[in-house]
């Protein structure tokens, strides 16, 4: 995945109202859990995950393999 085709991915996701939580997939098949929309930032090419307890995660965009929305458990399946 490239940088703008993430970036755009994150805004579309982070953007839904109401937020909705959802994960980053890496290629190594590693997840981050983003449950607030603020919690991952872009600097130029360097994307950065603010985790709780001042844990952050540093990536890249060709890393990423794909989004995953949540499913919410107390919906009707």
């Amino acid at each position: 995945m490239t940088a703008n085709v993430l970036d755009r991915a994150l805004r579309s996701f982070t953007r839904r109202r109401p937020f909705r939580s959802f994960s980053v997939e890496f290629v190594s098949g590693d997840r981050l859990l983003v449950t607030h929309p603020e919690v991952v930032l872009r600097s130029k090419e360097l994307f950065i995950f603010r985790g709780t307890g001042g844990a952050h995660r540093l990536f890249v965009a060709e890393s990423v393999c794909q989004l995953i929305e949540q499913s919410d458990s107390s919906s009707p399946t």
